[in-house]
């Protein structure tokens, strides 16, 4: 970057990364985003939540600000909505410690899409599987809606009714994964995060997509998990973000 991140005031994007004991991915997490080529400034919020290890001094050492918070509070949607709160930048970026974005142009990428159409409510990342993923997971990814190639939006048209829409299709439809994505602060006391355990991302798009749209395939994202058993689990091993 051309200049520290304290000199970007106010800044035009905040990337909110979540973490527990998580030292070492978020050395490289950090390492990727504060290297990202951007014409903006941005800052960077790492909300801790009670690890026991040196998450929290590793986030500081790279100049993002911690949001302490004890490990018994987190929840996925509540704790995004409180850092969200927190951030200062208009789009609001969301990062797992555990994904890497893979080129400098992330970032700008994902503000971009949101910036160029003040109807875009949200743009997440494509997700594929990085080399280390075993098969069953990589399948399971590649065959994801948040997987595909192609850049497109999702909006209800006139005299479409989402509420006819079978469950896979409403789901289908509702995709959306913070595991890298962005949200416009200005919309979030219409459309706070949702309070849940899991699936506060889908059920966030569930609300913005009756009145806004959400565009999908802003980045790629390289993504997978140890075991199906960990579905619904905070993933530990390293993701990659792509272009």
């Amino acid at each position: 970057m051309d200049k520290p991140l304290s000199n970007y005031d106010p800044p035009l994007a905040s990337v909110i990364i979540v973490a527990r004991d998580e030292e070492e991915n978020l050395r490289a997490c950090l390492s990727a985003v504060m290297d990202q080529e951007v014409d903006f400034g941005f800052e960077v919020m790492v909300v801790d939540s009670g690890s026991k290890d040196r998450t929290a001094e590793t986030a500081r050492s790279f100049g993002a600000r911690v949001i302490s918070i004890p490990a018994a509070s987190f929840q996925h949607g509540r704790t995004r909505q409180m850092a969200s709160l927190e951030a200062r930048g208009e789009f609001l970026v969301y990062l797992v410690a555990d994904a890497i974005p893979a080129n400098r142009h992330w970032l700008s990428a994902l503000v971009q899409a949101a910036a160029s159409d003040p109807e875009v409510a949200g743009v997440y990342s494509r997700q594929l599987p990085r080399e280390k993923a075993g098969p069953i997971e990589a399948h399971r990814l590649l065959h994801r809606g948040s997987s595909g190639t192609e850049r497109r939006e999702r909006q209800l048209k006139p005299g479409d009714d989402f509420w006819a829409m079978s469950p896979e299709e409403q789901l289908r439809f509702c995709e959306f994964d913070d595991v890298s994505c962005l949200r416009r602060r200005s919309l979030l006391e219409r459309f706070p995060v949702p309070e849940v355990d899991w699936a506060e991302d889908l059920l966030w798009a569930r609300q913005v997509l009756l009145a806004a749209r959400i565009q999908v395939g802003g980045r790629l994202v390289e993504h997978h998990h140890r075991g199906l058993g960990r579905k619904h689990r905070r993933q530990r091993q390293p993701l990659l973000l792509a272009a």
